[in-house]
C-alpha cells in the first residue's frame, strides 16, 4: 500500500502510568520525553490526519511537549481502560477524514519505535481487502499496527481494558505481520525504566 493512502495516525498516551508511580509520557528517552519522542516519528509518517489522545496528567504533559502536526482530543474516561482511548481516538480521525481508510495505532511507551517500523507496516498493508498488520515480537502480535476500516467497528466495540491485541487475536485471518523484535521494549514499572536508562 502508498503511504498517504486515507491513513490516519493515532498515539494512544492517556494511562495514568499507576505501576511506574510518574507519568511515563515524560520519562526522559534520548534527551527529551518519551512521549515526545513518539510525536517526532509520528510526524514523520506520510498520513492525512494524526491525533494524540491524552487523559491522566493531561495538563502537565501539554506544558511539556510540543505536539506539532497532531491533534489532541481528551479522553475523559482514561480509567476506564485503553479501549476507551481507542473509541475517541478513532471517532477524532474520521471527524477530521471522512474517507479514512486505514488507521495506525502506536503507544507512548515503546521507545524503539521508528519510522522505518510505521512504514514497513504501511507498505505491507494491504488496501484491497479486510487487512491488518501488526508488529511481531517475543511469539506475540501487537502495537504499531496498522487496521483496515473494515476493522472500524471492531475497533470501537472494544471495552474495558481491551486494547488493539484483543481484535488482533480474533480476526487472526487477516493478519499480517512484520519483524519487531524490541516492540516488546516498553515502560510500565521501575524496573523497566531502570533497564532503558
Amino acid at each position: 500500500m502508498k503511504a498517504n493512502e486515507n491513513i490516519g495516525l493515532l498515539v494512544l498516551a492517556a494511562g495514568a502510568s499507576s505501576r511506574l508511580g510518574q507519568p511515563k509520557q515524560l520519562v526522559k528517552f534520548e534527551d527529551k520525553p518519551l512521549l515526545q519522542h513518539i510525536l517526532d516519528i509520528g510526524k514523520e509518517v506520510n498520513v492525512n490526519e494524526r491525533v494524540l489522545v491524552l487523559g491522566a496528567k493531561s495538563e502537565l504533559i501539554q506544558e511539556v511537549i510540543i505536539p506539532g502536526a497532531f491533534s489532541i482530543v481528551h479522553n475523559y474516561d482514561w480509567e476506564k481502560g485503553m479501549s476507551t482511548s481507542i473509541k475517541v481516538g478513532l471517532k477524532s480521525l474520521q471527524e477530521k477524514h471522512t474517507n479514512l481508510k486505514h488507521v495506525i495505532i502506536m503507544l507512548s511507551d515503546q521507545p524503539y519505535v521508528t519510522i522505518e517500523i510505521i512504514n514497513q507496516l504501511i507498505a505491507s498493508q494491504d488496501d484491497t481487502k479486510p487487512c491488518i498488520t501488526t508488529c511481531s515480537y517475543a511469539n506475540q502480535m501487537g502495537v504499531p499496527a496498522i487496521f483496515s476500516h473494515h476493522f472500524f467497528a471492531d475497533l470501537l466495540k472494544l471495552t474495558g481494558d481491551q486494547g488493539a491485541r484483543k481484535l488482533i487475536q480474533q480476526k487472526l485471518d487477516h493478519v499480517r505481520t512484520i519483524p519487531f523484535s524490541k516492540g516488546v521494549i516498553d515502560i510500565d514499572t521501575p524496573d523497566d525504566l531502570g533497564k532503558l536508562e
